[in-house]
């Protein structure tokens, strides 16, 4: 049998010296990590000018960001000791830093282009309750005269397939094309709606509009200002409230957190928290606390209220009653 000559082998590394993907991945990762030191540098010389002005006991003022709130008030107490527990989040991933940047982008064109029609990244402050963030967009509906409040969710494929219309209550139900939010994303919501309405505006209605990256596909969610919205409220308001004395003391609150993605990919103290790395993987089972029967009713009622408004306006047809005035049976 003739024996066959080894073939050189081509040197795959030839081009390398010309790709430019690696420039890329290590310029946006330095970029954030840089992003990230500077926010702490600042925040602590901001700190320091403070008390050489105005003492040793002068500190800023302790905020803490719906967004970071709403998914877990212990990853908010994170946060905020960050620098007294001497923590470092962890940093994200090349693609999930441009995860970001692509939605922060198209975020920020979207609501350009909105912001005809109503007003965009306003701020909502609330000192009381220690909270400051920047609502997306609000405007004034104009055939109801309520304000509404926008949020919006750029997602990728798996988030996006999340949102469904599974647990929708029966009176969004009927509406086609709605869809239940992540509860996380429906508090956050609740939180501007709330601040707005302690500013004495009329804001009757939250939309959240999730936005596939890869699709352009929208899914969105209606969330009435309510019975349930109110009592929603009233609880979170208290947990709040003992997060920020428990941050006060130096030490960090209760998890609240409720989707389980949270702990497995999303927190950037995952690593240090033992209570959400459990959670993440199912070892921690959450006990569903029922709403009082009186709250399902007064929202009932207030989502029969709408539709009655509805009716006026001439938006829906009137329900036709079950009988007519001499008892005889009508159209269902």
């Amino acid at each position: 049998m003739k024996e066959r000559k080894a073939r050189p082998v081509e040197n795959l590394d030839v081009y390398g010296v010309y790709q430019l993907a690696p420039l890329i991945r290590e310029a946006v990762l330095a970029d954030a990590e840089g992003y990230r030191e500077g926010r702490s540098e600042t925040r602590l010389e901001s700190q320091r000018i403070l008390q050489k002005v105005w003492g040793e006991t002068a500190s800023l003022p302790s905020y803490l960001h719906p967004s970071t709130i709403s998914r877990c008030l212990k990853w908010a107490g994170y946060e905020a000791l960050e620098d007294e527990l001497d923590l470092k989040p962890a940093p994200r991933t090349f693609e999930a830093e441009m995860g970001m940047k692509i939605g922060s982008a198209a975020h920020f064109s979207l609501l350009r282009i909105l912001r005809k029609f109503g007003v965009q990244e306003q701020t909502v402050l609330q000192d009381e309750s220690g909270i400051s963030g920047r609502l997306d967009f609000m405007l004034k509906n104009p055939v109801t005269k309520e304000y509404q409040i926008l949020d919006l969710k750029f997602t990728g494929d798996w988030a996006f397939r999340q949102v469904r219309r599974d647990g929708l209550p029966d009176y969004l139900r009927k509406t086609k094309g709605i869809y239940n939010p992540r509860p996380e994303d429906r508090l956050q919501l609740l939180i501007y709606m709330w601040g707005r309405r302690q500013e004495g505006l009329n804001v009757a209605m939250g939309n959240i509009v999730y936005i596939n990256r890869d699709s352009g596909k929208m899914k969105e969610s209606i969330v009435p200002w309510d019975e349930r919205a109110e009592h929603e409220m009233t609880i979170f308001l208290d947990k709040l409230a003992e997060a920020h004395e428990t941050i006060k003391r130096g030490e960090l609150p209760k998890p609240t957190v409720v989707s389980t993605y949270i702990c497995a990919s999303m927190c950037p103290y995952r690593l240090h928290c033992d209570y959400g790395q459990k959670f993440a993987v199912g070892a921690i089972k959450k006990e569903k606390k029922k709403r009082p029967a009186g709250v399902y009713r007064q929202a009932r009622a207030e989502a029969q209220k709408k539709r009655k408004m509805m009716e006026r306006l001439g938006i829906v047809q009137a329900e036709l009653p079950l009988t007519d005035p001499q008892g005889h049976p009508g159209n269902p």
